[in-house]
């Protein structure tokens, strides 16, 4: 694999742990652990190994916008969560997603997305990761624009005497003038 791979494949895994963490702290879930597998057959996987089937289950139904969970069977759940999940990705080509309760314990679960070579599967969500990335970048640039603007008015405010410059002992100072 070529420095570029490890570094799209690096990527990746910082973009899904992104995404993990933010859908498990809704869930309720503990985050997966994730990989990037290239397979002997030449097909690519991105599997993810959950604490439970019914977490993996949880968490992608979350994820997928699936609705009122209490009002459907854990059965008709997967199969929602399996399809969403191909659904998201086929227009990469033929994708395959499972869900199996196996794994690094016999209470883990296997979440694996397979795609027909590794190189798309890399291409694939590169491309995705790169976007989050370019979000990420972007809402921090907003975020400093917003901390630059609360700055500037501050410094009016306190230009003005509207706010105070500094404060002693609890009192507050308006630039001299002692209220």
């Amino acid at each position: 694999m070529s420095s570029s791979d490890e570094a799209k494949k690096a990527l990746i895994i910082w973009a899904q742990r992104v995404n993990m963490a933010s859908l498990c702290s809704k869930a309720g879930t503990q985050e997966p652990l994730l990989f990037l597998l290239p397979h002997a057959d030449g097909t690519g996987s991105f599997t993810a190994i959950w604490e439970s089937e019914a977490a993996a289950v949880k968490t992608l139904h979350l994820a997928f916008g699936g609705g009122n969970m209490a009002l459907m069977a854990y059965e008709q759940k997967k199969r929602f969560v399996v399809d969403a999940v191909v659904k998201c990705w086929q227009h990469q080509g033929r994708v395959n997603y499972t869900i199996v309760q196996e794994g690094i314990s016999p209470r883990t679960a296997k979440g694996s997305l397979t795609f027909p070579t590794y190189r798309q599967l890399l291409d694939a969500m590169f491309a995705d990761a790169q976007q989050l990335q370019q979000q990420q970048q972007q809402m921090q640039q907003v975020q400093q624009t917003l901390q630059s603007t609360e700055q500037g008015i501050r410094s009016a405010m306190q230009a003005t005497g509207a706010a105070p410059t500094h404060y002693v002992n609890g009192v507050p100072h308006y630039g001299g003038v002692n209220f």
